[in-house]
């Protein structure tokens, strides 16, 4: 009788064991095929248009200052390892920059859709007299195979500082009688203006990353 209860403990204690262990473990489940898949990512950016650099105005090489006045500034850069700067000086009410490009450049343009693209640092807007022009001409000077921009409508829209500038080859004036620049032969710059008058303080100007762009 005590053999016999012992196996009936035995058993019980045996069918506990295997229930035990055969028994289910609950883990979160790993099934995310009812989830929404996550959205695709942005398309890339379309493809900058076409630029060409003119100049960077990162060294003073074939560029002329009235007055032999430039310098190259580090500070301040709107690009690359310096900008060009110069002052109208008190006393003085005059200053261009000049560039001669040794040689002339193809950005592949045309007068449609082609713009002189450039940063030009004012330090008192106020000073400055709404006289004054942009020149950009395949002659090598200045007046021949040229397109220009006045620079007087463009004050109203300046500020102290830097300002962007897109001068569009279809807003441009053109040389009279020979039918403007050769597009393909790029090769001189020029900015001229003045201040108001001559008494005033040290007026700084400068340029800098001058690029011919597709517009």
């Amino acid at each position: 009788m005590k053999l016999y209860l012992t196996n009936i403990v035995c058993s019980i204690l045996l069918a506990a064991i295997l229930l035990t262990a055969c028994k289910k473990e609950n883990y979160p489940s790993r099934d995310t095929s009812g989830l929404k898949p996550p959205p695709p990512p942005p398309p890339p950016p379309p493809p900058d248009p076409k630029i060409v650099s003119f100049n960077p105005a990162d060294a003073l090489d074939n560029w002329e200052t009235a007055g032999n006045k430039g310098a190259i500034e580090k500070p301040g850069a709107k690009e690359g390892l310096g900008w060009l700067k110069a002052s109208i000086v008190s006393g003085e009410d005059y200053m261009h920059f000049i560039y001669r490009r040794p040689a002339a450049l193809n950005a592949g343009l045309t007068k449609a859709n082609g713009a002189l693209k450039l940063w030009l640092y004012i330090g008192d807007i106020s000073q400055i007299k709404a006289d004054g022009q942009f020149e950009l001409t395949s002659s090598g000077e200045s007046d021949k195979n040229e397109y220009n921009w006045d620079l007087a409508p463009m004050l109203p829209n300046l500020k102290n500082g830097w300002n962007e500038l897109t001068l569009s080859f279809s807003d441009a004036g053109e040389s009279s009688g020979d039918g403007g620049p050769k597009l393909s032969a790029f090769n001189f710059f020029r900015l001229y203006l003045w201040t108001t008058g001559k008494t005033h303080a040290d007026v700084a100007l400068g340029l800098d990353d001058l690029r011919l762009v597709e517009k």
